[in-house]
């Protein structure tokens, strides 16, 4: 092992020793010797400065560049500011004023003019000014209210500098009472030798202090469930100039039943179209109707008046006046319901009896004595033969029906918190008279009245009543007559009869709907083709849209509107199609189905009610109703 290796690995050994040693030990530690290096290097930033001889700060380039830096950002201010006043090229915009005088307040209608004043403060002139103005919807020309006016734009050529350009802005606002409207005014211009446009706007409000059409509603603030209620409206032209294609519409809330206005309507049961209004000109519209609810319901009415629309006339596009009217249904001290309060259209059959409810109750806290509950009966359809009672009396002279304590005991003495029933049956007699009339949108009308008198101190004999109108309305009566032809009807039809196994015959099918008294809407009649019965695509007439769904083997008749009184004083809604047999052996001596039970369906437009029927029977080779038809020619033959 050489000297070097002997040495390293007993300084290893030794450094151990000392380490892990619990003796302790004079440790001596060799520390070499450095000598120190002097340099020409000045001591200070004292001595730095003032040295002229070649050594030179490291720093002294930056202190440098930060000096020129800001004897250049100095120089750009200064020529800046120059260019700014001085240069005919820089414009700004601060030194235009655009400022707008004019009323706040205007009554709708009225023909507002704002003077507009644009003063050019720069010292360059501004060229091709355009000022600009914007309105709200509704806005109409000055001096043509029949132009609607949405912007305008005037031409003022160059404003010199220190130059004033004053202009008078016009139109005709409308709007709703206490609504405010915007106009926007902009100025649009350029400088000398340059493409840029500059603008700079303004807005001006003005607040609709009174209405062009002033609308009054008297109504109720509050009623019991079921009575009547009448709503009556005046609508007065409150403009300056005549108004044009004035439309007044009335939103119900649910529960209320539109029964008749002393107005037509021109749309629905809730627009009226006015037409033009000249200035003063009244219109009174009174409407009469049902309200029905829980007890606190609230029932909210929206009456509006503007310019009808032009893409939906039954809506106003424009509104100049609209007004809330709220209804709360209280609740009676002396409560009577029909049929629970079923709040659904009560409705019957023709030619149909029903039995039906009465229940009161006393909401008082105190007890109601002498009670007496009639109900008043009268309407087109209604049986008298028919009238029942439950311990009450019907009087058919007068067509009232009566209960007291005399006949129901409980009425005698209503205590608080109280509460009975009363039944009774309707009848309604046929709906078609004769062979050529019938009776149109049938209803039967009731009218019922409970009262008694309250017995508390403070209320002696006091008499307490509460009305209550319901309409029962009657469903239409509709049939549907099918029939299988041979030798009649629009097609010729080929093949034997009677029909031969394997070989193809066809027959004409008619379909004729009768609908007794009511119009109806969305109606279409259906059925099934059996198996070896095809569609020949054969149908009449031709405006009558009758198709054939193979996937389904369906043919569908879509009747849509169908009017009250078809097939008795007019003629029925007819269709006709053609389809074609092939019998199977297994038909051989019986007669093979044609076509499977008809179904129809549509929505009484009247009672609102959706009407369903069901044929019981299909369509077969007996062809009874064909003028040539013998017996013997509905089997199959081999």
């Amino acid at each position: 092992m050489s000297e070097e290796s002997t040495d390293k690995k007993y300084g290893i050994e030794d450094l151990q020793r000392k380490l892990y040693s619990q003796e302790g030990g004079n440790f001596k530690v060799r520390r070499s010797t450095l000598s120190p290096n002097y340099k020409n290097i000045t001591r200070t930033w004292m001595d730095d400065a003032l040295n002229t001889g070649s050594a030179k700060s490291p720093h002294s380039w930056l202190v440098k560049l930060f000096i020129g830096s800001v004897i250049f950002f100095i120089g750009a201010m200064a020529l800046g500011s120059y260019l700014f006043f001085q240069n005919s090229s820089v414009i700004s915009n601060a030194n235009i004023d655009l400022s707008v005088k004019g009323p706040t307040e205007i009554k709708a209608g009225d023909q507002v003019d704002l003077q507009v004043l644009i003063a050019n403060k720069n010292k360059v002139p501004i060229k091709s000014v355009q000022l600009m103005s914007a309105y709200a919807t509704g806005t109409r020309m000055a001096g043509n209210i029949n132009q609607e006016l949405l912007h305008a734009t005037l031409d003022l050529g160059e404003i010199p500098s220190g130059g004033v350009a004053n202009q008078t802005v016009s139109a005709l606002v409308f709007g709703k009472e206490n609504e405010t409207k915007t106009i926007t005014l902009k100025l649009r211009y350029s400088v000398a030798d340059s493409n840029n446009f500059f603008e700079k706007e303004t807005t001006y409000n003005l607040k609709i202090s009174a209405s062009p059409i002033d609308l009054t509603v008297d109504m109720p603030s509050e009623m019991n469930s079921g009575e009547n209620i009448t709503i009556r409206i005046t609508a007065m032209d409150n403009s300056p100039s005549p108004l044009k294609n004035i439309l007044l519409g009335i939103n119900y809330p649910p529960g209320f039943t539109f029964k008749e206005s002393d107005v037509k309507p021109s749309y629905g049961n809730n627009r009226w179209f006015f037409g033009d209004m000249e200035s003063g000109v009244v219109r009174k519209i009174t409407i009469t109707g049902m309200i029905e609810g829980s007890p606190e319901d609230l029932k909210s009415f929206n009456i509006t008046t503007g310019i009808q629309g032009t893409l939906n006339p039954q809506n106003v596009s424009i509104f100049y006046n609209n007004i809330f009217k709220t209804l709360a249904i209280k609740k009676p001290f002396l409560a009577i319901t029909l049929n629970g309060g079923e709040k659904r259209n009560l409705s019957m059959e023709g030619n149909a009896s029903q039995d039906f409810t009465l229940t009161w109750a006393n909401n008082l806290l105190t007890t109601i004595v002498d009670g007496v509950v009639s109900l008043s009966l009268d309407g087109n359809v209604l049986d008298k033969q028919a009238v029942g009672v439950a311990r009450g009396y019907y009087s058919s002279y007068d067509n009232v029906i009566t209960w007291n304590k005399s006949t129901e005991p409980s009425l005698g003495a209503m205590d608080p918190g109280s509460t009975n029933t009363l039944t009774f049956k309707l009848g309604t007699l046929p709906l078609v008279i004769s062979e050529n009339q019938s009776l149109k949108n049938p209803v039967i009308n009731l009218r019922i009245t409970i009262k008694g008198t309250r017995v508390s101190p403070g209320f002696a004999n006091e008499t307490i009543q509460t009305d209550l109108t319901k309409t029962i309305k009657v469903n239409t009566k509709v049939e549907l007559i099918t029939d299988a032809l041979y030798t009649s009807g629009p097609f010729t039809n080929t093949g034997g009869v009677p029909p031969q196994v394997d070989k193809a015959t066809t027959y004409t099918i008619k379909w004729a709907v009768f609908n007794s008294s009511n119009d109806m809407q969305n109606t279409e009649a259906e059925a099934v083709l059996p198996p070896g019965v095809t569609w020949t695509n054969q149908t009449s007439p031709p405006n009558e849209s009758i198709s054939y769904i193979s996937q389904d083997h369906k043919v569908i008749w879509r009747i849509g509107y169908l009017k009250g009184g078809a097939g008795i004083s007019e003629s029925p809604r007819q269709a006709f199609f053609q389809v074609s047999l092939r019998p199977s052996i297994t038909n051989i001596g019986s007669n093979a189905p044609l076509v499977g039970a008809a179904n129809f369906q549509g929505t009484d437009t009247f009672t609102g009610n959706h009407l369903k029927l069901h044929n019981e029977a299909g369509l077969t080779t007996y062809i009874k109703n064909d003028p040539q038809f013998q017996y013997g020619q509905d089997k199959v033959t081999p």
